[in-house]
């Protein structure tokens, strides 16, 4: 900004004040080459583009770089680093009278380093696979400038084969969360002020893999102190991996990795989770199943007033009652004589 005051001041102090309430000024950002263009109607003057040398304004000369001196249209090829920070103008020379007319605009030349093509980095544990309800993560590896105002970045998205421009305009990474197809994806780095070449990242393609189907089992009892085993599965296509169980809150210690339950666990009603590895995707999933511990079971006590009695020949001594009934396991009971 400094050298643009700069050059201002230098334009009022080396131009005539009739020329300088038509300038036209700006800064412009160039790549590898650039056109400079200018509408001027009038057909009774001469255009000339010239450049700033540090000292004084000189013509610029027709050449195999440089293309339209003396027209409304300037460009410039193979434009190299040296050129930043240079200042061009165009100004127009009447034809009558041979003098300058008027300066009709100014740039302040900005080149940018050369756009080179980029690397995509894909942020996870698994490379290239994801499992289906999951995020991803890629972060563009960017060889250009800190200076990311001109830059402007659109991530482009496959599915099926049909490639669309998603919402995603941060140039440094794409986010995506809930996957639920595989898909490619790639970086087009362009600018929408600076002249520069559209570049385009290497490509990407993700695997989305299914999750498996887990069953803990269904809700269940127990008797205390007894030696049991949660049984949990996962069918279908699923079925190499591996499985373990966690019991939840008090159940934590009381339920190792293959479900089988400590015989001293308290009764009670407890949760445990079945957590379900796929060997080839690795991908997860989990089911909760619920259990209980019943409590401990005492046998009923019988009438027993005929213990011991004599009893006749085809006569019936009457009927045996249970007098007091059983507790503990379902208190569902059934009596068998």
């Amino acid at each position: 900004m400094k050298n643009f005051l700069l050059l201002l001041l230098l334009v009022f102090i080396l131009t005539p004040l009739n020329m300088v309430s038509q300038i036209l000024s700006q800064d412009i950002a160039v790549c590898e080459n650039f056109t400079l263009l200018i509408s001027e109607d009038s057909e009774a003057v001469d255009l000339q583009w010239q450049y700033f040398d540090g000292i004084s304004w000189e013509d610029l000369i027709e050449g195999s770089d440089t293309i339209g001196t003396t027209s409304s249209e300037l460009t410039f090829l193979n434009v190299q680093q040296e050129m930043d920070g240079d200042s061009i103008r165009c100004i127009t020379w009447s034809q009558v009278t041979g003098l300058q007319d008027s300066l009709l605009s100014l740039y302040l030349i900005d080149v940018l380093p050369e756009l080179m093509p980029h690397e995509l980095t894909h942020v996870s544990d698994s490379l290239f696979h994801l499992c289906e309800g999951g995020s991803v993560e890629v972060e563009s590896e960017i060889s250009w400038t800190t200076d990311q105002n001109y830059l402007n970045a659109r991530w482009e998205k496959s599915v099926d084969g049909t490639w669309l421009t998603t919402d995603e305009i941060n140039i440094d990474s794409y986010i995506e969360n809930d996957v639920s197809q595989s898909f490619e994806l790639y970086q087009m780095l362009y600018s929408e002020t600076a002249q520069c070449p559209i570049v385009y990242s290497d490509t990407l393609a993700f695997t989305v893999d299914a999750l498996p189907s887990v069953f803990a089992g269904n809700d269940t009892s127990f008797c205390f102190q007894s030696t049991y085993a949660l049984q949990g599965y996962s069918p279908g296509l699923f079925e190499n991996g591996v499985g373990t169980f966690y019991g939840i809150g008090d159940a934590d210690s009381a339920v190792n990795n293959e479900g089988v339950i400590d015989p001293s666990l308290s009764p009670g009603t407890y949760e445990a989770v079945y957590f379900f590895t796929n060997n080839v995707t690795t991908c997860s999933d989990s089911d909760t199943i619920t259990f209980t511990i019943l409590e401990p079971l005492t046998t009923p006590v019988i009438d027993d007033n005929i213990n011991g009695q004599p009893i006749c020949y085809d006569t019936s001594p009457g009927v045996l009652n249970v007098v007091t009934p059983a507790t503990g396991g379902s208190e569902d009971f059934t009596y068998v004589w």
